[in-house]
C-alpha cells in the first residue's frame, strides 16, 4: 500500500541535501566534522524531520492540502504542551490564551465534510507531533550551538535515510523518470523548503532559545 503522494519527499530531501552540501563545502568551506554526541542529537532531529515529511505527504491521500496543513500547524501548541510537560515550564497567561486561540482557529479552518473517520486525520496529527519533537530537539540540544547550515546538512542526510528505509519496507515507489524541467522544479522546491523555510525556522528557534537563556541569566543575576 502506497501512502505517499507525488512528488515523493525522498526526492525533495535528496535535492535539499545536495544543495546543502554544495553550499557548505564549495562556497562556505565549512568543517563538517561533528562529535558523537552532536551527531546523536542531529540524528534525532533528522529522524523527526523525515517522519514529518512522510506523514504529512501521506495525509494528502486522505485530506485536501488545506485541511491536512491546518492540522499540521497545531505543532506550536504541541511544542508548548510538550515543553511544559518535559521541562516543567509553567505557562503564562498569554501562552494559555494563545493555545486556546490555536485550538479555536483549527476548529474554524478544518473542513469536517472532507473527513469521514479518524484514519483520515491521523497522518496529519502525527506530522504535527514529529515536527514539534524536531523543534524541541533543535532548541534544547547541542544543535542550538552549531552552525545552522552545517546542522541542516546532517538533518537532511538523516531525513533522506529515514525516508529511503521507509520506501524499502513499505515498497513505496520513488518516481525517478522525470523530465529535466521537472528536476529543475524539484531543485527549486528543495531550495525554497530546505534552505529557505527550514533554515529560517531553525535559525529563529535557536535565536529564540539564546535570547531566552540570556534574559534568564540576567534576571537571575539581578535577583541574586
Amino acid at each position: 500500500m502506497t501512502l505517499i503522494s507525488f512528488p515523493h519527499p525522498f526526492i525533495g530531501c535528496l535535492c535539499g541535501l545536495l544543495l546543502s552540501f554544495i553550499i557548505n563545502k564549495v562556497f562556505l568551506k565549512l568543517d563538517m566534522k561533528v562529535s558523537l554526541e552532536d551527531f546523536f542529537h542531529l540524528f534525532l532531529a533528522g529522524f523527526a524531520y523525515g517522519m514529518t515529511s512522510l506523514t504529512l505527504f501521506s495525509s494528502y491521500n486522505y485530506l485536501t492540502g488545506g485541511s491536512a496543513t491546518s492540522i499540521h500547524f497545531i505543532y506550536p501548541a504541541l511544542i508548548f504542551i510538550l515543553s511544559s510537560l518535559i521541562y516543567r515550564n509553567r505557562p503564562t497567561r498569554g501562552e494559555t490564551i494563545a493555545l486556546i486561540l490555536c485550538a479555536f482557529g483549527l476548529f474554524m479552518l478544518f473542513d469536517f465534510s472532507n473527513s469521514s473517520s479518524l484514519r483520515d486525520i491521523i497522518f496529519a496529527v502525527i506530522s504535527a507531533f514529529t515536527f514539534a519533537f524536531y523543534s524541541i530537539i533543535v532548541e534544547r540540544s547541542n544543535i542550538s550551538y552549531m552552525n545552522v547550515k552545517k546542522s541542516l546538512f546532517y538533518i537532511c542526510l538523516t531525513a533522506s535515510l529515514v525516508i529511503f528505509v521507509y520506501t524499502l519496507i513499505f515498497k513505496s515507489p520513488i518516481y525517478i523518470d522525470i523530465s529535466f524541467k521537472d528536476f529543475l522544479f524539484l531543485l527549486f522546491y528543495a531550495f525554497i523548503l530546505t534552505l529557505g523555510a527550514t533554515l529560517m525556522f531553525q535559525t529563529a528557534v535557536i535565536i529564540g532559545e539564546r535570547n531566552r537563556y540570556s534574559f534568564n541569566s540576567r534576571t537571575n543575576g539581578i535577583i541574586n
